[in-house]
């Protein structure tokens, strides 16, 4: 084991040590998207518009794009006015310890077909 670690450069070294970060960076901002995500899924059926039914495949929708520089939330636009949408954002970031910084209206990148609130915290 030691005859390989030698025969690995200096180089190389520092490629393992900064794929094993971004690798733990990753990895917190996933585990972190997966306990906040309970949150949203209640916050928004709260917050829709009345009337609005939010089946558990349609909630499906709802998810959140994780980053060390920020947060962001995708809610369907469909689902909630733009009042409502920017009440919804207080209220997660409230709860998350966090500051709205834009309400805006879009595509996700990984649901063209959709159009989403998307909120950044």
């Amino acid at each position: 084991m030691t005859e390989l670690m030698v025969a690995i450069p200096w180089w190389g070294w520092i490629g393992i040590a900064a794929a094993a970060v971004v690798l733990l960076v990753v990895a917190v901002c996933t585990v972190w998207a997966a306990i906040h995500r309970g949150v949203l899924l209640s916050r928004a059926r709260a917050h829709a518009s009345h009337g609005v039914r939010i089946s558990d495949n349609e909630a499906a929708l709802i998810h959140l794009h994780v980053r060390p520089w920020g947060v962001t939330v995708h809610v369907p636009a469909g689902w909630m006015t733009d009042a409502e949408a920017a009440a919804f954002a207080g209220d997660v970031a409230h709860r998350w310890h966090r500051q709205v910084r834009s309400v805006t209206s879009t595509r996700c990148v990984w649901h063209w077909t959709e159009s989403v609130w998307s909120i950044h915290l």
